[in-house]
């Protein structure tokens, strides 16, 4: 029912009230008006809710009861108004909110009525949406910065993708570790097949390991994302990541600088400055070190580095056979027939190669040119670690037993199999590239879908993120 209300209006000029006779009564109507025609709630995920904004608006002076509204959905039950019947003031207006929450996909309308105590009792106008798959990538979903020295950062492209059909809203950002930090804008929206690119910063204030997640919130339920960090976790990490420069040793198994191949244990010493073989000690057994400790190098003059007694500042003993004093006359200038400062009473046992003579540097040349009775020890000829295999035969470490070319791979963070890949097929190893191992907690190393990042899937009786429960 409409409500009424009498007003009165003089009828002429110069009346007055006691001509009650002149005086009539005339009825005006309250008047409601609902806008838009056609209120559009745009894309919207599977399963959320949204909602969609309609106005009403008295044009009157006088309140207007809402005594009904009536939502009639084309198909389905996806929009619905539960709230309480709104009082819209005079000369005013207000919103009201119709909830929207598609779980099917598709387009869908429902029509809307308002009844009111009003001119018009039943105004109708209408409401549509469309819902849409909502999906999100992230990658890398394990952020592995390797070795970051104390007091040092490095970073990583985090990236996400909107690979869905709706536009999502970030909600917000959590880090688990406050090492680790990244640019991240609540409010900020992604249109489908936008992505956004952020760089993780890891600082580390230590040299232990640090190992944390990163958790990316959007507006869709069930759609944040987690993304592993880890630092200087050599132990539990991804052994590529631990092995940079690519030389079979990984920062957990003695490789002292992962950013050199030349370096790691049982490298070669060159005469740089720098530890190829990781034991410490900078260029021994070379021209450059003093390797018998007479305060001479050979890039110093001394001419047998294998023999304290023989250097530039020797003293020359002419009856002992050698050249003492490196001058390059052996005692009195007789008996060393090759010339390499020895002669045969020295303990030259080949005094017609100047190659051989004791203390001399072993070649790999089937010649015994130390004379210590041993032919070519300590060189790629030679089983330096009797693992029955040299370096010319395809031992890529001959300090170590336990690598040699064919052996099986042990997960010990070396490449056993000189295959140049470290620890592949063990626990230690990603196989299926989700950036876990087994070692990692992957419970299905030959799934790239199931690993601990991965979200759990209602329904598959899959342990699809590896916490022991399926869904």
């Amino acid at each position: 029912m409409s409500r009424t209300h009498s007003h009165l209006l003089l009828l002429g000029l110069g009346l007055t009230a006691a001509c009650s006779s002149d005086i009539a009564l005339i009825e005006e109507r309250d008047h409601l008006v609902v806008s838009p025609q056609v209120a559009d709630a745009g894309l919207v995920a599977l399963g959320q809710t949204t909602e969609v904004m309609l106005q009403l608006d008295a044009l009157s002076s006088f309140d207007i009861p809402v005594r009904a509204i009536d939502v009639l959905n084309i198909e389905g039950e996806f929009f619905s108004f539960d709230q309480e019947m709104p009082l819209v003031p005079g000369d005013s207006g207000m919103s009201i909110p119709i909830s929207y929450t598609p779980t099917e996909l598709g387009y869908h309308q429902a029509r809307i009525t308002v009844v009111s105590d009003s001119k018009d009792p039943e105004i109708e106008v209408y409401v549509r949406g469309a819902s849409r798959d909502a999906s999100v990538s992230v990658w890398p979903v394990v952020m592995d910065f390797g070795v970051v020295e104390e007091g040092a950062s490095s970073e990583t492209p985090f990236h996400i993708l909107n690979d869905g059909n709706v536009p999502l809203e970030l909600l917000g950002s959590t880090f688990s570790n406050e090492a680790y930090t990244g640019e991240f804008v609540p409010g900020a929206i992604l249109k489908p097949g936008d992505q956004w690119t952020v760089d993780i910063v890891y600082s580390a204030v230590s040299e232990e390991a640090a190992t944390g997640t990163l958790d990316v919130d959007f507006n869709v339920t069930g759609l944040a994302t987690t993304a592993t960090l880890r630092g200087n976790d050599c132990e539990n990490g991804t052994p590529a990541a631990y092995d940079v420069d690519g030389d079979g040793y990984t920062s957990c198994s003695g490789d002292c600088d992962d950013n050199d191949e030349t370096a790691h244990p049982g490298g070669v010493e060159v005469a740089d400055g720098a530890d190829q073989d990781c034991d410490g000690i900078i260029d021994e057994g070379t021209n450059a070190y003093d390797d018998d400790g007479d305060g001479y190098t050979e890039d110093e003059g001394d001419c047998n580095d294998g023999d304290e007694t023989v250097n530039p500042g020797a003293t020359e003993d002419m009856n002992n056979g050698k050249d003492d004093d490196c001058d390059g006359v052996t005692d009195y200038g007789g008996d060393d027939i090759d010339g390499d400062g020895y002669a045969a009473d020295a303990g030259d046992c080949d005094d017609t190669d100047d190659t051989v003579f004791p203390g001399a540097t072993e070649l790999p040349d089937g010649i015994d040119n130390d004379c210590d009775t041993t032919v070519d020890e300590g060189t790629v000829d030679y089983d330096d670690d009797g693992d029955g295999m040299t370096e010319t035969a395809g031992d890529c470490d001959d300090t170590d037993d336990t690598i040699y070319k064919g052996r099986p791979e042990f997960a010990d963070w070396k490449d056993n199999d000189c295959d140049g890949i470290v620890d592949e097929t063990t626990t230690n190893y990603d196989d299926d590239g989700d950036g876990y191992s087994e070692r990692g907690g992957d419970c299905d190393d030959t799934d790239k879908n199931i690993g601990p990042a991965t979200l759990e899937v209602k329904g598959d009786g899959i342990d699809n993120d590896c916490d022991g429960v399926t869904s």
